[in-house]
């Protein structure tokens, strides 16, 4: 359960640094867990000065006899599908970035990290894990049984979608039934990961017995490499094709894939993970001959479906995070999450706000109403059971529109593309968050740009509810049993994000943007949130940190652009837009951090909804904003420098030619996503990087 995620400290910084450090990283669950321990505190990463803070161990507003009100303000980017565990990072704090597998660290996902498991082909809901054992401290290899360890698995195979699937509410259920799968397995629930397309979205692990100090036999159930070999993963959805058409109920899963004694010279992970399609990505053989070695290798094995039996009892009990019902003599156990757990007595409530497929460039749609999550849940048997919930509804988040070779819209290199085209890019967080703003201030309807098109286009197709009439959450109880609740309920945004946030520069009010043709602009009410200017309220958060006029590694500075993350001078936070290194031309800024500053500082009313009894309008209501941002894609090297300080080099990939790409400094070039980064070779006095890019921003 550890460090997936950042909990940002208290106080106004910015979202998307590319001029600080990174965020102090905490574990994932009690980052999740912990909501709203920290109030007051706003969106942010990291800034000059980084502040820890103690976090209590029961969130603040549980305290309260009013319910806290939660709105979890989600993106559904494409980059929530990437790898949870990218091997460039310092996981557990040494100082030391954990390249491979470390057994003393804990990973998290939807396989349990102390119980041992096997594959089972046949039988209900089958090919799956099913958990046998509990791990020894050596592993899961006991005489001649060897099976696949939970930590292991977690390690090699979980999503970013997964672990914010499992903390938030137990996991994608791919079988939620209250019947068993037979004795004397008692599970009724199945857990699938998300689904990886056949792209860069691809991730692979290798185990190298020169560098990896643990026994591979005690964590999987292959044998040991020969001499001079190693053994490769990968994990991606075979075959996979989102069919607009039909929707996408029913998702494809993902799979572990394997080769064996691959030469630890010639045949490397990136050769296979990282490769074009046309050289292997994603195939039964991978393709070598571009590192020098033979054309092709045998995978050897079937695929392993990453599907999981949750809550099997080993020893008489289940594992921690599932709840028995109904609650006064169990019968079924259910993995349940951070929305179920603070959902018991009511101490927090919850609405869901995401972006939407259908205008991936604007705000984002209310999916549901702030309410009780018991709303969701049977209380007799664990069972969801509201179709358009907030676990549905982010079950429903997937990579749209690609066509198992590429995606429907297309191979772009001279413009950004079009809102509409490539559905699943565009994280427009800080017009998601102005929304959210609108939402608690008792407006009742949402920003028209931002739904158009919505009830009927690709959301509908997918299965997503039809933006939801708002309710506006301090109503009275006598008013609306449902979505009453004390006009002193606190309100929080929940902002669940990539730190690189992108098109979230012209659709607000006070922005320094200018239109931009076809990304969606519109024309704001005049005083929707009286006195909000995004450019004041970031360009205020400039002054306060004492920033004056400095170089900042940005793609655009005012009307210096070179979509690069190059250097530009700035005074000001207001006129910054291209978040560094590899959003440079996606228009992403830091005005998340203004609308923050704006929902804490100055406040929204709360708005008093028709009927009787009134409810009397609040004034100035603080909004507070907590983020959970998710781990950076983007690999750090430093260096340290003698004269004091370090060296920190990032990675950049340009287009210059081809595909009708013009060179001259100005016009549109793309630049290359980092969509791999490894280890390649490491001693006492070097290290060897290989990073991979796409050659287009999308």
């Amino acid at each position: 359960m550890k460090y997936l995620f950042s909990l940002f400290s208290t106080g106004v910084r910015t979202m998307g640094s590319s001029i600080f450090n990174a965020p102090r990283i905490k574990p994932v669950k009690s980052v999740l867990a912990a909501l709203m321990m920290a109030i007051p505190m706003v969106l942010s990463t990291s800034a000059i000065a980084q502040t820890t803070v103690a976090i209590a161990q029961i969130p603040l507003l549980a305290l309260k006899s009013a319910p806290g009100l939660v709105m979890l303000t989600m993106s559904r980017d494409h980059r929530l599908f990437y790898a949870a565990y990218n091997d460039s990072s310092d996981i557990d704090g040494d100082g030391v970035v954990d390249v491979g597998f470390k057994p003393t660290i804990t990973y998290y996902g939807n396989f349990v990290s102390d119980r041992c498991y096997d594959y089972i082909t046949s039988g209900t809901n089958q090919p799956l894990f099913r958990p046998k054992a509990l791990a020894t401290p050596a592993g899961c290899t006991v005489g001649a049984t060897q099976r696949w360890h939970g930590n292991w698995l977690n390690w090699a195979t979980t999503s970013r979608m997964d672990a914010l699937r499992r903390v938030l509410y137990g996991g994608y259920r791919v079988y939620d039934n209250t019947t068993t799968l037979g004795s004397p397995y008692f599970t009724s629930t199945v857990l699938q990961g998300a689904t990886i397309p056949r792209d860069s979205h691809v991730w692979g692990k290798e185990f190298r017995p020169l560098r990896d100090a643990y026994n591979i036999t005690q964590y999987t159930n292959l044998p040991t490499p020969t001499v001079g070999k190693q053994h490769l993963f990968v994990v991606l959805s075979p075959n996979f094709t989102a069919n607009t058409s039909a929707g996408f109920a029913s998702p494809p899963a993902p799979v572990l894939r394997y080769i064996t004694n691959a030469d630890q010279t010639t045949e490397r992970i990136w050769q296979w993970a990282s490769a074009d399609i046309a050289f292997g990505i994603g195939n039964p053989t991978a393709n070598f001959t571009k590192g020098g070695g033979r054309s092709s290798v045998s995978a050897g094995t079937p695929d392993y479906v990453l599907k999981v039996e949750a809550c099997v009892p080993i020893g008489g009990a289940v594992e921690t995070g599932c709840t028995g019902y109904p609650t006064a003599s169990p019968t079924v156990w259910k993995p349940t999450g951070v929305l179920h757990d603070y959902s018991t007595t009511d101490a927090l409530k919850f609405g869901l706000l995401t972006g939407s497929y259908q205008n991936n460039y604007s705000g984002g749609v209310v999916r549901r109403n702030i309410t009780s999550f018991k709303s969701e849940v049977s209380q007799t048997n664990g069972t969801f059971t509201d179709a358009n919930g907030i676990a549905k509804t982010i079950d429903r988040i997937n990579v749209q529109g690609y066509t198992s070779t590429t995606y429907d819209c297309g191979y772009l290199t001279t413009a950004q593309r079009n809102e509409g085209a490539c559905k699943s890019w565009g994280a427009p967080i800080a017009e998601m968050m102005y929304e959210g703003l609108r939402f608690f201030s008792g407006k009742g309807a949402a920003t028209s740009i931002y739904t158009n098109g919505v009830a009927t286009g690709m959301d509908n197709t997918l299965g997503f509810a039809s933006p939801v009439a708002w309710q506006n959450p301090f109503q009275s109880k006598l008013q609306s049993a449902t979505y009453g609740n004390p006009i002193c309920s606190r309100p929080v945004q929940m902002v669940i994000a990539d730190p690189l946030t992108s098109f979230d520069s012209d659709q607000l009010p006070g922005s320094f943007w200018s239109a931009a043709p076809n990304f969606g602009q519109m024309a704001l009410p005049s005083n929707d949130l009286a006195g909000l200017s995004v450019s004041v309220e970031s360009d205020a958060i400039w002054t306060a940190e004492g920033l004056g006029s400095r170089n900042v590694f940005v793609g655009q500075s005012d009307t210096v652009s070179d979509g690069n993350p190059t250097p530009k001078l700035s005074s000001r936070f207001s006129r910054l837009r291209g978040l560094a290194p590899d959003q440079t031309q996606s228009e992403g800024t830091y005005y998340s951090a203004g609308v923050a500053r704006f929902g804490h500082n100055t406040g929204v009313p709360l708005g008093a909804p028709t009927g009787s009894p009134p409810v009397p309008t609040v004034n100035n209501r603080p909004v507070d904003t907590i983020s959970v941002a998710l781990g950076s894609l983007t690999p750090k090297i430093e260096i340290p420098n003698p004269a004091g300080g370090v060296v920190t080099i990032v990675p950049i990939s340009k287009g210059v030619s081809g595909g009708g790409i013009v060179k001259t400094p100005g016009v549109y070039q793309p630049t290359g996503a980092i969509t791999g980064f490894y280890y390649a070779n490491a001693t006492a006095s070097s290290v060897t990087v290989v990073v991979n890019f796409s050659d287009s921003d999308q």
